[in-house]
């Protein structure tokens, strides 16, 4: 992640008469290899991308230095909002850029004023630091290789500073603008799992509550993340750090989190892990070199391409994940009514397969038949069942539930 360069380097954060907090310099973006879908890409039906495919996308250096002053006086954030004269968001602005940005072949760099006292209060409780840029950008979808060797399908060109975010998380605003935060993880799979829980946690935490699920992911790369278990082991550690933090009136859904964990593997590569020797040559830089705090260092075969998920596909999976527990709920509620009339109360099963299982097993039927059976059929079968028994309440004898189990596939499709 960016952080603001501030603590173990007095020198360079100071207040002025007004009480205003100042930083004199810091780390505000970098130049590397991003992957985007093509939905988030600017011009993208014009370029003729496909929505749904990753796209790596290169931030240019030489774009970056022609883009430094852009990135003067401009507004800084409480969150990431893009800012048009025509609608400010007046309540989240809380200081500015300063005149002296510039790009140092790596990192672009500026100053910053902090005006609202909220917010220098959680800067120097370490409650809020991370920086994170919002700019517009048009997209090049000329390939190439980085001087890395870094493969791109396009360059961002024409960048154009539009706000400095201070923020816990990144959040996008319209597809021409990009919050570009990286959260100090050591892997993007950890990184992008980090962003599907915070989303997740965030809105059901107590006022002013702030937790560290760092220690949850510890050692989280592509590979812990695709064994059996992996997902729920995750949830239920990050439960035990969030539950006593929860508001009153919250609850935590271990099965929807960990539903949001899963949806995170397919996504996850091979390559993520970052070099553990480079990462602590980073935090070395912190406390050596005027407390400014670097981002994520880079392995020797994928240097620089180790960036957060664009928050918004963060978010996207998220709401999947929580589109299909609301549907996994629903499916169950179905069930046990519709299941009643043929064996009463359901209690404590938590599957809509296994409830329909269980009432039409007491009706004769077999678990062989109805084994891989999709919900839709044994939804039917309970549901014939019960106009059945309401038009003549007598309960299948063992010839007629052999009958049942025989004609199962001619009736309902393949199990």
């Amino acid at each position: 992640m960016i952080l603001i360069a501030m603590d173990r380097a007095p020198s360079v954060r100071s207040r002025d008469a007004n009480g205003f907090l100042h930083v004199e310099v810091s780390n505000i973006s970098k130049a590397n290899v991003c992957p985007y879908y093509g939905r988030e890409i600017p011009g993208a039906a014009e370029l003729g991308l496909d929505p749904d495919r990753v796209y790596q996308l290169y931030r240019d250096p030489d774009e970056l230095a022609r883009a430094a002053d852009t990135f003067n006086n401009i507004p800084l954030l409480a969150e990431h909002v893009p800012v048009l004269p025509e609608q400010l968001p007046e309540d989240l602005i809380i200081g500015s850029t300063g005149t002296d940005a510039s790009f140092d072949g790596t990192y672009l760099r500026n100053s910053l004023v902090v005006w609202r006292q909220a917010e220098q209060d959680a800067i120097e409780a370490d409650r809020k630091r991370e920086l994170s840029c919002g700019y517009r950008y048009r997209a090049d979808m000329t390939s190439g290789v980085t001087p890395e060797g870094l493969r791109y399908d396009g360059v961002m060109r024409e960048i154009m500073g539009n706000h400095v975010a201070l923020v816990i998380e990144g959040r996008a605003g319209p597809d021409v603008l990009v919050g570009d935060e990286v959260m100090k993880l050591k892997s993007r799979t950890a990184l992008m799992v980090s962003g599907a829980v915070q989303s997740l946690v965030r809105p059901l935490l107590a006022a002013d509550a702030k937790v560290d699920i760092s220690s949850a992911l510890a050692g989280v790369d592509s590979k812990s993340i695709a064994r059996k278990g992996s997902a729920a082991s995750i949830a239920d550690k990050v439960a035990a750090l969030v539950t006593p933090h929860l508001a009153t009136d919250a609850a935590l859904d271990s099965d929807a989190l960990a539903k949001a964990i899963a949806a995170i593997t397919p996504l996850a590569h091979d390559e993520d892990k970052i070099d553990d020797d480079e990462q602590a040559e980073d935090e070395a830089d912190e406390d050596e070199d005027d407390g400014q705090a670097e981002d994520e260092s880079d392995d020797d075969d994928d240097k620089d391409d180790k960036p957060a998920m664009d928050a918004a596909t963060v978010r996207r999976m998220v709401e999947q994940a929580r589109s299909d527990a609301r549907a996994d709920v629903l499916a169950i509620e179905e069930a046990r009514r519709l299941v009643q009339p043929l064996i009463g109360e359901v209690v404590g099963m938590d599957s809509a397969v296994a409830i329909y299982h269980l009432a039409l097993d007491s009706v004769g039927y077999s678990k062989a038949a109805l084994k891989g059976s999709p919900v839709a059929t044994l939804k039917a079968i309970v549901v014939r069942e019960t106009e059945r028994k309401n038009a003549k309440p007598i309960a299948l004898d063992a010839a007629a539930a052999q009958r049942a189990n025989d004609s199962f596939e001619a009736f309902y499709g393949s199990k």
